[in-house]
C-alpha cells in the first residue's frame, strides 16, 4: 500500500492526497499482511470488520476501491498474479422497500399545513404532486 501511495501521490490532486490518509483500508490490521498472502477471503473479512464497526457504506466502497487500485498496481509490478480485491464481493445490506404515504395521509398533512399557513399547504401539495411518478398521480 505504501508503494502505491508513493508512486501516485505526486499525480493526485491535493484533496486526494489528503483523503488517502483517512481511508479505512490504511487503518485496518490486514494492512500488515504481506501482499503475496492477501486473498479474496481476507478482503471479504475486512469488509465484515468494517460492517461490524459500523463504517458507512460509502466509506466502505471508497476503501474497497483504494485497495483494488493498490492491488492492481501490485499486479502490474508482478508482485502478485491476480487482484484479490477484484474478486471480492462488497455486499450491500438488504434494504426494505420504502412505502409511500397513503393518499389519505397526504391529504391530512396538507390540510394540517394549510391551517398553519396557506403557503405551507400549497408547498406540500406541490411537493406531493411533483414527487410522484406519472403513473402514481391519483390524488
Amino acid at each position: 500500500m505504501n508503494a502505491w501511495i508513493e508512486v501516485n501521490q505526486e499525480v493526485w490532486a491535493e484533496s486526494s492526497r489528503r483523503d488517502q490518509e483517512g481511508r479505512e483500508v490504511l487503518a485496518d490490521p490486514s494492512r500488515r499482511v504481506p501482499v503475496s498472502r492477501l486473498g479474496v477471503a481476507e478482503v471479504e473479512r475486512w469488509h465484515a470488520r468494517m460492517r461490524r464497526a459500523r463504517v458507512r457504506e460509502m466509506a466502505m466502497r471508497n476503501g474497497h476501491e483504494v485497495l483494488r487500485a493498490a492491488l492492481a498496481q501490485a499486479v502490474r509490478w508482478e508482485w502478485i498474479p491476480g487482484n484479490p480485491a477484484a474478486g471480492a464481493r462488497l455486499r450491500q445490506p438488504k434494504r426494505l422497500p420504502r412505502d409511500g404515504m397513503s393518499f389519505e395521509t397526504v391529504r391530512t398533512a396538507i390540510a394540517a399545513a394549510r391551517e398553519v399557513d396557506t403557503a405551507a399547504g400549497l408547498a406540500l401539495r406541490l411537493a406531493a404532486v411533483a414527487g410522484l411518478r406519472r403513473a402514481e398521480r391519483k390524488l
